[in-house]
């Protein structure tokens, strides 16, 4: 396609026009922004609660909780791993806010030296500085249309204390920004609590998921929670990995069981690819990772569990489109079948045949450019069986169906952090290959990671991935019937050749008494 320049012009000129354009480099760049990424198991530090400063940072910990708020600010909430102060290993109830313009954390609320720590319960609904959830880790996230944090279950201390007491909670909390104070929403006191289905597309009070840890959850636009698939008891205590779709209404306070098995180890229903369908549904899945599109949508990739046959369960990377306003799934791409190698192909090059390995522990993403990236994990690479913690960045194609590998190693191995200077780019930057972290995307479309688990060891290094903006070079000459142009004339059309992956032209004129139009 040739872009053009129209002319109607009231005078004899001599013209001349430039044009200019930008396109997303292929290679993306890491920052290392903080945390130590060379030694295990720091603690965190802070000076003051509740204020940001310079040298503030949560320690280690693997398979904590995240949000991003509605200011576009980053929070971290337990985990498994070291608290602010001193101590060692436990389940976590610390929670921390980054600010993204001032660049430092703040450690908002919880406790600064202890691990394990039991909830603290109110009334339903009712805030107090001494009310918290339990220490935890892998239990459920989201934020409500007033920006509120809220939490769901996971694995940890409920109502009884010590290390090792912890199991899977199905408890619910909402964590108010404004007061910053924790308020108990609901669910259970104990640990382990078998789920009340209800009927199937029937709201009720008396209905609720039960404790589950590595579930999906999260908001759509009209303020519903949604929650889908993890590892826990059904209607009795044996745990399994789960295919349930639930949804709770906030105002009323109801749950309502939406979709999926009461039986364990569920197989996948794909139907068509693309084509979204109320028959289809992914199969039982535990420790996947979702991400919200532009248009509410959500899309899930990976995870352990079962495909198209409840024989075994293994590592998938089928990918799948869930639409709230209809609460219909649609398998997107990826395999049908556990344990799939990775099909690398070029560097930043889609392909039809190309795919990451299955994996679990990873991390998903919603490009401003309209790709859904994912990052990282416990995966198959090209290796039949042996398992490695990659990191390797993959984008798909929404439009074309199509993967990209566009950075990290394509090697089978577990590989070690290559930082260079704090807080500056670079193209040879790349955290280690780990698993078992967070991330979140900012409101400019960078990409951020938090702590995880790599080769060995619970670390608590901070990385941003950002698509690099680069000047191409300029479009050819203009080309046209007629270079000089006398007074009267109009309709005069110039040309330059598209320039590829342009995303906007920019002519200009330096005559005067003439209009023009760009296409």
């Amino acid at each position: 396609m040739r872009k053009q320049l129209l002319l109607i012009l009231t005078l004899f000129v001599l013209s001349s026009f430039y044009g200019f354009a930008q396109v997303i480099d292929s290679s993306a760049q890491w920052t290392w922004i903080g945390g130590d990424h060379a030694t295990a198991n720091r603690n965190g530090v802070f000076v003051t609660k509740g204020m940001f400063a310079p040298g503030n940072i949560p320690g280690g910990r693997q398979a904590g909780m995240c949000w991003r708020g509605k200011d576009g600010n980053f929070w971290v909430f337990g985990g498994v791993g070291t608290p602010p102060g001193s101590g060692g290993n436990g389940h976590l109830n610390d929670l921390w806010k980054y600010d993204v313009s001032l660049k430092q954390w703040a450690f908002m609320n919880g406790n600064a030296a202890d691990i394990n720590k039991t909830s603290t319960y109110g009334a339903i609904g009712a805030e107090d500085d001494a009310y918290q959830p339990a220490g935890r880790s892998a239990g459920a996230t989201w934020v409500d249309t007033a920006g509120n944090l809220w939490l769901f279950g996971g694995n940890g201390d409920g109502v009884l204390s010590g290390a090792g007491a912890g199991d899977y909670l199905n408890d619910l909390w909402r964590y108010n920004i404004t007061t910053n104070r924790w308020a108990y929403m609901g669910g259970s006191l104990t640990k382990v609590e078998i789920s009340k289905y209800g009927t199937k597309g029937m709201p009720s009070d008396a209905n609720r998921p039960g404790g589950r840890i590595q579930m999906l959850a999260w908001a759509d636009n009209a303020n519903n929670f949604w929650f889908f698939s993890g590892h826990g008891p059904r209607e009795n205590s044996t745990k399994a990995s789960l295919n349930e779709l639930w949804k709770y209404n906030p105002a009323t306070r109801e749950w309502t069981w939406v979709a999926g098995s009461k039986t364990d180890n569920e197989a996948g229903a794909y139907g068509q690819t693309g084509v979204p369908s109320i028959a289809n549904l992914p199969g039982s899945r535990n420790d996947a990772r979702i991400t919200k599109d532009a248009e509410g949508n959500v899309w899930l990739f990976g995870g352990s569990g079962y495909a198209t046959s409840t024989a075994t369960a293994g590592k998938l990377n089928d990918l799948w489109k869930f639409y709230p306003a209809t609460a219909e799934w649609a398998y997107m791409g990826g395999s049908k079948n556990i344990n799939q190698t990775g099909v690398y192909g070029t560097r930043g090059e889609s392909a039809t045949g190309n795919m990451p390995g299955g994996r679990f522990g990873h991390w998903i993403f919603a490009g401003k450019d309209g790709g859904i990236w994912v990052f990282g994990g416990r995966a198959l690479i090209t290796h039949a069986t042996n398992e490695y913690r990659p990191n390797d960045v993959w984008k798909f194609d929404t439009t074309s169906r199509e993967w990209a590998w566009m950075d990290g190693s394509n090697t089978n191995a577990t590989p070690a952090a290559v930082p260079g200077t704090l807080a500056t780019p670079a193209p040879a930057n790349t955290p280690a290959g780990k698993t078992a972290f967070v991330g979140w995307e900012d409101n400019v479309g960078n990409f951020w990671v938090f702590a995880g688990v790599p080769a060995s060891g619970i670390y608590n290094d901070f990385w941003r991935l950002a698509s690099v903006l680069t000047a191409p070079a300029q479009p050819d000459r203009f080309t046209s019937a007629k270079r000089e142009v006398c007074v009267g004339e109009s309709n005069v059309t110039y040309t330059v050749p598209a320039v590829s992956g342009a995303t906007s032209y920019d002519w200009e004129y330096n005559g005067t008494n003439a209009t023009f139009t760009a296409n």
